[in-house]
């Protein structure tokens, strides 16, 4: 076996032995390689069986690593298709997610802050009508990104300040393909409609502290919600390009 595997000091996880398995295949010069057998891969890989068995797991589903008769074999062409579909992947959640969550977790959380301090029953009540948008258009299975929206700038406007009014409105935009992918229907939804449902709570409380943490957790778990999405287009892709 040559030397393009080292121990993984730092990464003993299946998705560090998935990178280095790749990058194994990839560098070769025939249309297949045969991969080594478990325990060589445990000791070179410094990792256990267990991690080694999920990432050929991995590999074999995305249609990278096949088994036949006693042996495994990775396709070059495979390999090759799945590290640039992981690669458009990575580019995509950095301008998808990162970015945009970034810009929200600046500005959100000070915001929900705010509105608990300063919202009039009447506000909460356009919030929470908002919310209700949510809850039922998700129940029905249909989109209610602009129901999300709107309770977000909902939050700013209850604060009194029109200059934080403006800058929620203008991320609209850039949050729409956000917020699209955090709201896929079933428990991505429930769990993204639970996490306004606790700002909303916070908000009724009058207590900032409470109300910047919930906008917080909900942002994370948006965070979340996207990457596991981009992180199944990814393997569509693999799929699609492999075929």
């Amino acid at each position: 076996m040559s030397g393009a595997l080292a121990p993984l000091r730092r990464r003993s996880l299946a998705d560090g032995v998935v990178d280095q398995l790749l990058e194994y295949i990839a560098e070769g010069t025939e249309p297949e390689r045969r991969l080594p057998v478990e325990r060589v891969l445990c000791e070179q890989l410094d990792v256990s069986r267990t991690t080694v068995r999920e990432a050929l797991s991995t590999l074999t589903q995305v249609g990278v690593v096949e088994t036949r008769g006693k042996g495994r074999f990775g396709s070059l062409v495979g390999a090759r298709a799945y590290m640039a579909s992981r690669a458009r992947s990575r580019s995509s959640e950095t301008e998808l997610v990162d970015h945009p969550l970034e810009a929200r977790r600046v500005l959100e959380p000070a915001i929900a802050a705010l509105a608990a301090e300063r919202a009039s029953e009447a506000d909460l009540e356009d919030i929470a009508r908002w919310l209700a948008l949510m809850r039922e258009a998700s129940e029905r299975g249909q989109d209610n990104v602009r129901y999300d929206s709107a309770f977000h700038a909902a939050i700013a406007r209850a604060t009194g300040n029109p200059t934080l009014v403006f800058l929620i409105n203008a991320l609209t935009d850039a949050l729409a393909e956000s917020r699209r992918l955090s709201f896929r229907p079933g428990s991505s939804a429930i769990t993204a409609i639970e996490g306004h449902a606790a700002v909303l709570e916070a908000l009724r409380a009058r207590d900032a502290q409470a109300a910047a943490m919930a906008m917080q957790r909900h942002l994370e778990d948006v965070g979340e919600m996207i990457r596991s999405t981009l992180g199944d287009r990814g393997v569509e892709d693999a799929d699609g390009e492999d075929g």
